[in-house]
């Protein structure tokens, strides 16, 4: 038997679980001490205000000369999101090549188009100031409702990260994940979700940085 993968996430404290939050305040709009972003970015992520609203974002970087906004993905971002999925697919086939199939994505052109135009499946994007594509953050808007086993409480799942190659080392990630959280923050979330494929130890040390634990371990047998 051998580790299949785990599910991470990160949520409030136990206790205000019973009572989710169903009809949550908007954030407040940003002012220019304190930009419209959770109290742990850290300072450099607050920097590049102005370069982010020039471009409808609510969120800016400015690292090692990288001027970084974050918005929702655009039909014209298709092909760089495309070559982002190719990369993220060979590191899963390298993982597992008994699972994955090299040379493949996760989601055609068609799809993504599809998914850029969905409320319910949000894709983020982190670009540069030539507004090229640095990273992504797909998610999913989770509701689930109240059952004799669950309490109602609605959810934002990470369906798939990634930083583009060159532009790692420069918080890209960490500010795609920040912002996803301010994301659920706003819509009354009790919590923000994602898996780790086991082998991947730089995303689990990176997630597990960010504040994520072990919500559950999914195993495998697999048979001769």
């Amino acid at each position: 038997m051998v580790l299949l993968g785990r599910s991470f996430q990160v949520c409030r404290p136990h206790h205000q679980r019973a009572e989710p939050r169903r009809n949550a305040q908007p954030v407040p709009e940003p002012d220019e001490e304190d930009p419209e972003l959770p109290a742990a970015v850290p300072p450099q992520i607050r920097n590049g205000k102005r370069a982010a609203e020039a471009r409808g974002c609510r969120c800016g970087v400015f690292l090692k000369e990288l001027t970084m906004t974050i918005r929702k993905a655009q039909e014209k971002d298709i092909p760089r999101v495309m070559d982002l999925l190719s990369q993220v697919l060979e590191v899963h086939a390298a993982l597992r090549p008994d699972v994955f199939v090299s040379g493949t994505t996760k989601y055609s052109p068609a799809e993504l188009e599809a998914m850029f135009q969905s409320e319910k499946t949000p894709v983020y994007v982190a670009v540069d100031d030539e507004d090229a594509v640095l990273g992504y953050a797909f998610c999913q808007w989770r509701e689930t409702p109240k059952t004799d086993l669950f309490v109602p409480f609605r959810s934002l799942y990470i369906d798939d990260l990634c930083v583009d190659a060159p532009a790692r080392g420069q918080h890209v990630g960490q500010a795609l994940v920040e912002y996803v959280k301010a994301e659920a923050e706003k819509r009354g979330c009790y919590e923000v979700t994602l898996n780790v494929w086991a082998g991947n130890d730089s995303a689990v040390r990176f997630y597990e940085a960010m504040g994520f634990q072990v919500q559950r371990t999914t195993m495998e047998l697999i048979l001769p």
